[in-house]
């Protein structure tokens, strides 16, 4: 990229891109004129925050062309346009992941601040850093102690890309029911902006990760599992339940997901309507769709049922343990929502929703 001032056409005219500058080697920003207003940035008569300002893009944005100026939004986007980069258009206004784990997630490999850079160089307005914290393990494994770094450098990062990237605290409750005394404890030593309810394990058995699905009968272990999803629903100490379908992930091999849930589809509408009668949130987790599954975390007949039995709130994640996988698969999850039936997505501030227009 070279300081040469350019013209870029869009929806109104003229709009002037300014010479581009590196931000720490990873971002780019640029400000956008208003109509009318033909003065370079910068000078007399160009309002510093016209739409909140300053634009940010990657430095492999190499042609950005606007395509759409929008009113600014409120609540997250402090860039509210649609750009185009090389022939790709970013089809939602709003983009969030309210699933990301940064390194003090045990198998999270990047700091937070980075995974945070990522967001915003791919124009996400907000991201939650949702670390684990496994309650059947939270003293032998320490995470009594990686929980509260993690919440402090959530609020570091926070304040580093204010004005940028919206970023939230939050946790990953992993069986939290196993030991609710773990649970109660990480809920008050930290004031999270959004937990997540998990259950990666049974209760005495390894991760499903770790199991062999030719050794165990799939029917009967979902059976289990959505047993124990009910007693965390019961339970309600979260606000929105991660992955419903996370067993599938591993242990769905022969089958699809959708007939692996036919034999216990009475006690997946178990757990949704808790879900509903509490007013909590249901996520789409996009990371299946970088797996061997194929699929969102749950698919999309799930989240039909959920909008049929009255479900209102549903966050969506990228569960990206890694700077590149974070904003992974958001704009699928987005469209499936869409085809679900609904017309807004959730994030969580302060432990309270906010639906945020699909659009």
């Amino acid at each position: 990229m070279n300081d040469k001032q350019e013209s870029v056409k869009g929806e109104h005219a003229p709009i002037s891109r300014i010479p581009f500058e590196k931000s720490r080697g990873l971002s780019v920003s640029a400000e956008i004129a208003p109509p009318g207003v033909k003065s370079a940035p910068g000078t007399a008569g160009f309002p510093k925050k016209f739409y909140g300002g300053i634009c940010h893009f990657p430095i492999f944005y190499d042609k950005i062309e606007i395509i759409e100026r929008k009113p600014p939004g409120r609540l997250l986007c402090s860039a509210p346009i649609r750009i185009r980069n090389g022939g790709k258009i970013i089809r939602y206004r709003y983009i969030s992941d309210c699933h990301v784990h940064s390194d003090c997630s045990r198998d999270g490999r990047d700091p937070a601040i980075m995974m945070c850079e990522s967001a915003a160089r791919l124009g996400l307005c907000a991201v939650a850093i949702t670390d684990h914290c496994e309650c059947n393990t939270y003293y032998q494994e320490e995470y009594d102690r990686s929980i509260r770094r993690s919440f402090f450098e959530a609020k570091k990062a926070a304040a580093v890309f204010r004005g940028r990237l919206r970023v939230y605290a939050g946790v990953e409750l992993g069986q939290p029911t196993q030991n609710l005394d773990a649970a109660r404890d990480v809920l008050s030593a930290c004031q999270f902006d959004f937990v997540l309810g998990s259950l990666h394990n049974l209760k005495e058995m390894d991760d499903f990760y770790f199991l062999d699905p030719e050794r165990f009968d799939t029917a009967q272990l979902l059976g289990r599992y959505f047993d124990e999803l009910t007693q965390m629903a019961l339970w309600n100490g979260f606000d929105s339940l991660a992955h419903l379908t996370y067993p599938l992930r591993y242990l769905a091999v022969r089958q699809s997901p959708d007939d692996c849930l036919c034999g216990v589809q009475d006690k997946v509408d178990t757990v949704l309507e808790l879900l509903v009668r509490n007013h909590k949130a249901l996520e789409i987790n996009t990371s299946g769709l970088r797996q061997k599954i194929g699929d969102t975390l749950p698919p999309l007949s799930v989240l039909k049922r959920f909008r049929q039995l009255g479900g209102r709130y549903v966050t969506i994640g990228s569960d990206a343990h890694r700077w590149a996988d974070v904003g992974a698969g958001i704009e699928t999850g987005l469209s499936l929502l869409q085809a679900a039936g609904f017309s807004k997505f959730t994030i969580f501030i302060g432990r309270e929703p906010h639906l945020i227009p699909i659009q």
